[in-house]
């Protein structure tokens, strides 16, 4: 098994308010991996807006973020020692860590006029 934890920041750095979203979603660089055996959740000012979940399912609708505001998230992570699929965890086992996932978070912003 292995976890960690990603923290970022959306900056509103502009003089009028907006509203955001994001989405996460995973990429692989090797070329059989369709699906991972990794679980996310995501928190924001000491509260999980989604619980242990595929990135697909970590989604932020409709924030409001004032002018000259920021909100702050931490997405963790985790690779369960035991995924309760044996025949994924052997697979990924067997190619020896020559794999790495990129994790894209996309946001869509709209001002509020």
């Amino acid at each position: 098994g292995s976890s960690g934890e990603y923290e970022f920041s959306i900056n509103n750095k502009g003089n009028v308010d907006l509203s955001y979203s994001f989405t996460i979603s995973e990429l692989f660089d090797f070329e059989n991996i369709t699906d991972f055996p990794m679980q996310y959740r995501l928190e924001h000012n000491d509260e999980y807006l989604w619980d242990w979940s595929k990135a697909c399912d970590v989604k932020v609708d409709d924030y409001k973020l004032a002018a000259g505001q920021s909100h702050d998230f931490t997405l963790e992570w985790r690779w369960l020692f035991e995924s309760g699929n044996d025949e994924i965890d052997t697979f990924y086992g067997q190619i020896g860590g020559k794999y790495f996932i990129v994790l894209n978070i996309e946001v869509e912003l709209e001002t509020e006029d």
